[in-house]
Parts: structure tokens; C-alpha cells; sequence
């Protein structure tokens, strides 16, 4: 029970966060959101399980599954290395924006050229990290399933995968859950990369769990309006897709940063009354 309950204190907070300081953090976000719809416009796991369907042996490559899993190793491999730098500048915008409201309540966009220079090296090279794990666990996955469709009916297939892709996130989550307090113990106590990664697995302690609950929620909901998008018109239109990331992204980064400050103990100056908190 104090599992959900801290994480939807997490979710509150986070969410809450991006409502008041919309503004300030918008412009940041688009970059990475474009990126990630231009990416993620015809790859996706909806097509694995169109490709599943239409198949007239109902056995798909490990090409044709793994393209609809892979952030980089697919049709538009070239977007999506170019999309990690793209990914970083937008990142690192929205980490110094909520890093400087938090620790001195400031809302505005003074100081961002200074954020871009010290925070872009940093979120490189953990975006390429980040990406790198799920990579590795794309394979496995896709290794799972096209084993499975070899050996077994397309409806016990359809079944298993579901099964499987749903854990290979629960687990994904999990793995990446210490990136959401490592990027912050970089930038804001200037750790080197693995001393930031030890303090970010000491911080998180019992706490693990509460976190990846609040870091999995909105792939949950993302999901559900794709999906829901998908039954009634066929598609799940650009517009839209820019939209969710653009809110998924503001989210994730003001996540990290409340999770930071609560497991750390730091005074959030933004929460006080005359910064407009309660």
C-alpha cells in the first residue's frame, strides 16, 4: 500500500508541476516529441500483430519483428540517430528549466544557453545508454517471439506475445528506473557517471518499486489512446502522437527531478506559497 501511495505522490507532483510551468517548458519538449513521432510513425507493435495476422503462414522473420520494437535498428535507423542529439538538446532545456524553478523558484528563460553547455554531453551520452538497454531487451524479445512463432499456432502466438511484450516492459521499466535519479545526481551535485549511478541505486533503496509505477503510468495511458485511436480510425494520426509525447516528455523529466528531491531531502523552493506552491 505505501508502494502506490508514494507513487501516485510522484504522479500528482510531477503532473501538477507541468500544469504550472507549462510555458516555460513546452518549447523543449516539441523537439524530442517530433522526433519520437517521426520514429515511432509506422514501427510499432500494432504492426507486429497486423504482419501476424496477415501473414499467410502466420511466421514472421526476426527482421520483421524486431523493426517493430527497435527505437534506432529500423526503416528510419538514420532518424533515429539523429534523433538522440535532437533528443538532448530538448532534454537538457527541460532539465535546467526544472532544475532551476525547484531549487530557486525562477520561471523564466534566463540562463538556457548555460544549461544546453553543460547538460548536453551528459544526456548524450546517457540517452545512448538508455537506448542501448532497450535495445538489449528488444532482442531478447524478439528473439522470444520469433522462436514462439516457429513453434507454435498464430493464435497461441498472438496470446504469448501479448504475455511477453507486456513483461518485456514491466522489466524495461525497471532497468531504467535508475536514469530517472541518475540524470539529476549529474547535473545537480555534478557526480561523474558512476558515481552518479551508485548514488542514484543507494537513493532509490526501497523505493524502486514506487518509482517504476510512476515511470510506467503514462506508457499505460499513451498506449491506451493509441490503441484506442487505431480501432476507430485505423491510425493513430501524427498530430495526436506529438501531443502525448510532447506531455509523456515534460512528465518523465519533472518525475525525475521530484523524485530526486524527495529521495534527497532538497528543498523545493517552487513549492512555497510565494512561488505560487500551497
Amino acid at each position: 500500500m505505501e508502494i502506490i501511495r508514494r507513487s501516485l505522490a510522484y504522479q500528482k507532483s510531477a503532473a501538477l508541476f507541468v500544469c504550472r510551468n507549462f510555458p516555460y517548458l513546452i518549447l523543449f519538449a516539441l523537439l524530442p516529441a517530433v522526433c519520437h513521432g517521426l520514429m515511432r510513425t509506422e514501427q510499432t507493435y500494432f504492426d507486429f500483430f497486423e504482419k501476424l495476422r496477415s501473414s499467410a503462414s502466420g511466421k514472421l522473420t526476426f527482421q520483421e519483428i524486431y523493426v517493430n520494437f527497435s527505437m534506432i535498428f529500423s526503416n528510419r535507423s538514420l532518424i533515429g540517430l539523429l534523433a538522440l542529439i535532437l533528443y538532448a538538446v530538448g532534454i537538457s532545456g527541460m532539465a535546467y528549466q526544472v532544475e532551476k524553478i525547484m531549487r530557486i523558484g525562477k520561471r523564466n528563460f534566463a540562463g538556457v544557453p548555460h544549461g544546453f553547455n553543460n547538460h548536453i554531453l551528459i544526456t548524450v551520452i546517457a540517452g545512448a545508454l538508455y537506448i542501448l538497454s532497450y535495445e538489449v531487451i528488444s532482442l531478447v524479445l524478439s528473439a522470444l517471439l520469433i522462436a514462439f512463432s516457429a513453434m507454435f499456432s498464430t493464435g497461441f502466438v498472438y496470446f504469448i506475445s501479448i504475455v511477453f511484450i507486456l513483461a518485456a516492459y514491466v522489466l524495461y521499466t525497471f532497468v531504467a528506473t535508475p536514469f530517472f535519479v541518475w540524470i539529476p545526481c549529474l547535473f545537480v551535485n555534478g557526480y561523474r557517471f558512476g558515481e552518479g549511478f551508485v548514488e542514484a541505486t543507494y537513493l532509490l533503496e526501497n523505493k524502486w518499486t514506487s518509482v517504476a509505477f510512476s515511470v510506467i503510468m503514462p506508457f499505460l495511458v499513451c498506449q491506451l489512446v493509441f490503441l484506442l485511436l487505431k480501432v476507430a480510425f485505423n491510425q493513430v494520426f501524427f498530430a495526436v502522437k506529438i501531443v502525448v509525447y510532447a506531455f509523456v516528455f515534460l512528465y518523465y523529466v519533472a518525475l525525475a527531478y521530484t523524485v530526486f528531491f524527495d529521495l534527497t531531502g532538497m528543498e523545493r523552493v517552487d513549492l512555497k506559497k510565494k512561488y505560487g506552491g500551497k
